[in-house]
């Protein structure tokens, strides 16, 4: 969603260590700055509030030495990313949606304008017709092995079935959206819970390594862990 509220359609992969996993990552933080500092993303999206495409989620910025620093959350995840684009990491996820439409044989024109691409920039720059060095290339970033990427790129944590009241634990509000909101407010609601469901089955992984202290701050997040539920599901 552009700053005017236009659909612009990216795409982002999950990644196969879960501490280095963007999606995860993106909830993570939401969780922890609507915990702490009562950031009121999910209130923006149920009452469709038309500020929710300048919140501190994509555009909140602040200068350091007379140099514009994007300090968004979505800039925060995605300076973690590896990438070959330094000065423009958002559009990582432009060239991941691009190169995974042309790799599902959607046709070239129907991605520009999905896409927004003007005349010929997405073949010149981004696309090049090498559709598989450019799954290997995302295999890679994505954190599989370079060599058997093919053979081993199986992501077991991503068959754990999420129950929405766990994403709603970790973003309240989230399964109270109603439904008559417009499409794109809806879209993004459905971003969010896929970001929360990839959390949740992040969240065995990151608790062997962090411990209890990558809940601290989540009440309600520690309760859902001691359900039966949850402990079945590992």
């Amino acid at each position: 969603m552009n700053k005017t509220g236009e659909t612009e359609w990216t795409g982002i992969t999950l990644n196969a260590r879960a501490d280095r996993d963007p999606v995860g990552g993106l909830a993570d933080l939401l969780a922890h700055e609507i915990a702490i500092n009562n950031f009121g993303l999910i209130d923006m999206i149920r009452t469709g509030h038309p500020q929710l495409w300048k919140s501190r989620m994509w555009f909140s910025k602040s200068e350091e030495n007379g140099v514009e620093k994007n300090n968004s959350l979505l800039g925060q995840v995605t300076k973690q990313i590896p990438t070959w684009d330094k000065d423009k990491r958002s559009g990582l996820f432009r060239k991941c949606a691009t190169g995974n439409l042309l790799a599902a044989e959607v046709d070239s024109d129907a991605v520009n304008r999905f896409m927004n691409w003007k005349g010929g920039t997405q073949s010149r720059s981004y696309a090049k017709g090498e559709l598989a060095a450019y799954v290997k290339q995302q295999a890679v970033l994505a954190g599989f092995e370079s060599l058997g990427w093919r053979q081993n790129h199986h992501l077991g944590r991503a068959t754990i079935a999420v129950d929405m009241s766990w994403c709603n634990a970790l973003l309240p509000g989230l399964s109270d959206t109603p439904n008559n909101l417009p499409a794109r407010f809806q879209e993004f609601h459905q971003c969010l819970t896929k970001t929360a469901v990839a959390w949740w089955q992040n969240l065995a992984i990151n608790t062997l390594k962090y411990r209890l202290s990558y809940v601290e701050g989540l009440p309600n997040v520690a309760k859902v862990m001691q359900t039966r539920a949850y402990q079945d599901s590992q």
